[in-house]
């Protein structure tokens, strides 16, 4: 049972801190805008921008390095079958680390309360 919890976190586990961000990411920005909305002068170029952006990027660093370790365990693995989930596992860890990097973009070039 240890082994399966293990396995489906290399499978889904970049995925859901992606897909976590993106929901803490977006939902800070409408509370943001809610509460204490920036000044309409100042652009993209503000507190919740650089903040969002640096947890962006903060955050893939995060998934590249899971991904690495992935990796490196997969060229450890003795089985065929773990051989390939780690392999599925560096995938998607690197995938979801490119995703929250480009969550990033539209928040360095937009304002955030349109």
């Amino acid at each position: 049972m240890k082994q399966s919890r293990r396995v489906a976190w290399y499978l889904t586990g970049g995925l859901v801190v992606w897909a976590v961000w993106f929901v803490v990411l977006y939902g800070g920005l409408s509370l943001t805008c809610e509460l204490f909305p920036p000044e309409p002068g100042a652009g993209p170029r503000n507190w919740f921008n650089y903040l969002a952006a640096a947890g962006s990027v903060l955050l893939g660093a995060c998934l590249f390095y899971l991904a690495r370790r992935s990796a490196r365990a997969q060229a450890q693995s003795s089985g065929e079958n773990q051989s390939f989930v780690r392999g599925v596992s560096v995938l998607v860890f690197r995938m979801s680390g490119v995703a929250a990097i480009a969550l990033a973009l539209p928040v360095l070039v937009l304002p955030p309360c349109l």
